[in-house]
């Protein structure tokens, strides 16, 4: 054989070597890494735009003051006597008519029915910040609705939206949502009557004929 012959041979024998060598696989993975261009990580549009929704309506109710998380005050009152019965009216206390067998603390709750010719509808009993109260609901003959609250404990009246009828020691008259309310205390419960169509005036002639002729 001729020396070009055996360089030949040598040469392809070389080539096939190489071809059969495989580097090691960590290797070829970390040049695969280095070989291919990183891939764009796709933004998911509707899940950021819900995000943000989110964001701006927990703002919203932050800055527009979405809850009533101030302290308890009579208008809370007020909602509660403007709301339906969820039990019977209550039955009279046999030993004097003007009242009913309800106690809310040490007040006796008078019957609003007596001598106001008010039919008594039921009654209901809630809590407003934690202090039991007790709403009466009547009819009156024109046929709007009246509740009479007892609240066990004093809550205050805003003075943005009230004004005293009868002088300081007299009820106060409040305005609500298009109801005539009428609000005072008695041995440090708060009191009061309100209804939906029915005026101050009305309002106070019931005072006047239950609780104005009950407290000195």
């Amino acid at each position: 054989m001729s020396e070009r012959h055996e360089t030949d041979a040598f040469g392809a024998a070389v080539q096939a070597a190489a071809a059969e060598v495989r580097a090691p696989q960590a290797l070829r993975e970390r040049l695969a890494t280095l070989e291919a261009p990183p891939r764009r990580r796709r933004t998911h549009w509707p899940s950021v735009l819900a995000g943000a929704l989110t964001a701006l309506l927990v703002a919203l109710v932050v800055v527009l003051g979405g809850g009533n998380d101030g302290p308890a005050d009579v208008l809370d009152g007020v909602e509660l006597a403007l709301r339906a019965p969820t039990a019977p009216p209550p039955a009279r206390d046999a030993r004097d008519q003007r009242f009913t067998a309800l106690r809310v603390g040490r007040v006796r709750v008078p019957d609003y029915g007596y001598g106001t010719g008010w039919e008594a509808r039921g009654r209901r009993t809630d809590e407003v910040d934690g202090r039991r109260a007790v709403t009466l609901l009547y009819r009156t003959p024109a046929g709007r609705q009246v509740g009479y609250t007892v609240v066990d404990g004093t809550l205050p009246v805003p003075g943005d939206v009230a004004r005293h009828a009868g002088g300081p020691r007299g009820p106060a008259e409040v305005r609500r949502d298009g109801a005539g309310v009428l609000t005072w205390r008695v041995q440090g419960q708060t009191c009061l009557l309100a209804g939906r169509g029915v005026g101050p005036d009305e309002l106070r002639a019931a005072y006047d004929r239950v609780t104005g002729r009950l407290v000195p």
